[in-house]
């Protein structure tokens, strides 16, 4: 049996396919290699040494904060502080002290100068002559404006020291006249504004304690009257009620506030500046025997 082939030799063709380039394939990458550290073991341990020491620092800081040895030298160099700031305090208190001695000191002096004055010019006051002859006209005459009369003060002192009594309401006119005419006098020594305040002394010497004012009302009076001038002092300011002053030293700033109801004044002696507040309360002691104002 014969058999025969399909594909014969002349029909056979062997046809190929041209030939796909191949992608090369990828080089591998090497791998990089870090170069050991250099420096030795301490360069290469410095991370762990940092850590390390932290705890050794605080161990070290807490030894030393409880060694007594430590804490002794602390408290002596506190010691030694505070004993020199003690040491400054004391010093710089015994200059102000010494300070303050000579301040006292210059009080009394000045003091005795002014009692020496005083004394001079009461001793002066009792030797002018024709006094209750002379004041009512120097008195007079220094209302109407016949020149600022530069011995009314001195005849006003006189007049108490010799004890010449004028009469309280011509004293009271009088005095309410020289305010109106020379109580804008803007100097405290001017001799305008000290024939004032003379003027209030003198009739503050015209008054005098009642039987009545010692039974209803304080009266306020310095220890002994009799021996030299008046020593008490008091400062005019805030409130005063039912109260008679004798013998006292009156002293009002010419600003502060003050109220009076019913207070009286026998014997005093007036210091205060000439102010609108002063002149207010001058006005008010020339006009009530016992006086009720509030000055605000």
């Amino acid at each position: 049996m014969s058999t025969t082939s399909l594909f014969s030799e002349e029909s056979v063709e062997v046809v190929c396919s041209p030939e796909v380039p191949r992608r090369p394939s990828a080089q591998p990458q090497q791998q990089q290699v870090v170069p050991p550290v250099q420096g030795g073991w301490f360069r290469r341990n410095a991370p762990i040494i940092s850590l390390c020491s932290i705890p050794i620092a605080l161990a070290s800081i807490v030894v030393a904060l409880w060694n007594p040895r430590a804490m002794r030298n602390a408290d002596k160099a506190d010691e030694a502080f505070w004993l020199k700031v003690d040491s400054r305090i004391e010093s710089k208190s015994g200059t102000i002290r010494d300070g303050l001695s000579k301040v006292e000191q210059s009080i009394a002096h000045l003091d005795g100068v002014l009692q020496g004055i005083l004394a001079v010019q009461k001793g002066f006051a009792q030797k002018i002559p024709n006094v209750p002859e002379d004041l009512p006209k120097i008195l007079h005459d220094a209302a109407a404006g016949r020149g600022a009369q530069p011995a009314l003060p001195v005849y006003l002192v006189a007049a108490r020291q010799q004890g010449f009594r004028m009469p309280i309401q011509e004293v009271d006119e009088i005095g309410r006249e020289l305010l109106s005419r020379y109580g804008r006098e803007t100097a405290s020594d001017s001799t305008p504004w000290q024939s004032i305040l003379e003027l209030l002394n003198y009739r503050s010497y015209l008054n005098l304690v009642t039987p009545t004012e010692i039974r209803t009302l304080q009266l306020m009076i310095r220890p002994d009257p009799a021996i030299g001038p008046p020593e008490w002092f008091v400062n005019m300011a805030g409130h005063a009620t039912r109260v008679v002053y004798r013998d006292t030293q009156m002293y009002y700033n010419g600003t502060s506030p003050l109220e009076l109801q019913t207070v009286s004044f026998t014997n005093c002696v007036f210091y205060m500046p000439p102010t609108d507040k002063s002149r207010e309360l001058a006005n008010a002691i020339l006009s009530q025997r016992y006086i009720t104002i509030t000055i605000k």
